[in-house]
């Protein structure tokens, strides 16, 4: 019936009203802390905190938006067939009862990692950049939530601030909710990344200073290295001291037209691209933490292993289509 899907459009559009509403109060609240007490010194818990829940809402925000249903874990079947089916839902069914329960949040919501994993459908190009921080923020929240976190936090608290900020940046440029519920930065937050920026380039020069430094006296040696697992390890020439160093990261399988110019028929090639998303070489030390990294030292964060398709069949039990199926 149209009226359940007129009923669920508005419901999808309040729920992320609200959540993004909730969110941009923790996310002001956290940055505002996070600015006093990174200049004061003191300790930033509570800033933390907000912003981790924060990042956790505008996640929500966003899969309300593109998708209600799966912003939900383990529905009922009645409540996800009016989800899904809304317009199959037979007249005089009573389905009240479900959307004051939605609107109240009674039912369960995905999980912080479940809401990253749906991110990642949406915008499978922010999966290398923010990986790494999201990895982050999934540990960090336990603590800062459910324990105790020292002021030695420092370094992980800037890295979720600068992940809050990039969060917030998907809801203004998406649309994803009302313009008065979008975060706008202020002048601290653009200094914050000013130098969160500045700090990660320096870094980056440091660690190749120091790495030329120590390949410079280094005796010639093979490195000893041995891949634990082949699709999220990988082996190659450190950019520095020439010797062997790891990439770790994940391996993606994907299809994309053969002949991207053949508006007729373009066929369509399978591809096995490994992504990078942290190097390190054993021999002198190089270590680069994230894909942003890497790219400041002119690492490349994408490989294509498509030679390995054989073995990815093999695996994972994925048997490649005929070719005159396509």
């Amino acid at each position: 019936m149209q009226q359940n899907v007129d009923l669920i459009a508005g419901m999808s559009k309040r729920i992320n009203s609200d959540l993004a509403e909730r969110a941009k109060e923790y996310l002001v609240e956290g940055l505002k802390r996070f600015h006093s007490c990174r200049e004061s010194g003191s300790k930033q818990q509570v800033a933390l905190g907000l912003m981790l829940i924060s990042i956790e809402l505008m996640l929500k925000a966003i899969i309300a938006k593109k998708n209600l249903p799966f912003l939900y874990d383990g529905l009922d079947s009645e409540v996800k067939f009016y989800l899904t089916a809304p317009d199959s839902i037979p007249k005089g069914f009573n389905t009240r009862i479900f959307e004051l329960d939605l609107l109240e949040f009674n039912y369960k919501t995905l999980h912080f990692d479940g809401c990253v994993g749906i991110l990642y459908l949406l915008y499978p190009e922010l999966r290398q950049e923010l990986k790494v921080y999201f990895k982050d923020a999934a540990i960090l929240r336990n603590k800062a939530l459910h324990g105790v976190i020292g002021s030695h936090y420092r370094y992980e608290t800037d890295r979720i601030a600068y992940l809050a900020l990039k969060v917030s940046e998907i809801l203004t440029r998406e649309k994803i909710c009302h313009k008065a519920l979008r975060y706008v930065p202020t002048k601290e937050d653009a200094r914050f990344l000013g130098r969160y920026e500045a700090s990660i380039l320096d870094n980056v020069k440091k660690q190749i200073e120091s790495s030329k430094r120590k390949a410079k006296d280094m005796e010639e040696s093979p490195s000893n290295i041995k891949l634990t697992d082949v699709w999220s390890e990988m082996v190659i020439d450190c950019p520095i001291c020439k010797n062997k160093a790891w990439l770790k990261g994940e391996t993606e399988h994907t299809f994309s037209a053969d002949d991207p110019y053949d508006e007729i028929d373009p066929g369509v090639a399978e591809n096995l691209s490994f992504l990078a998303d942290s190097f390190e070489c054993p021999k002198c030390g190089l270590k680069l933490p994230d894909s942003k990294q890497m790219r400041l030292a002119n690492i490349s964060t994408i490989y294509d292993q498509s030679d390995m398709l054989t073995e990815w069949h093999s695996e994972f039990g994925y048997e490649p289509l005929e070719e005159e199926i396509w």
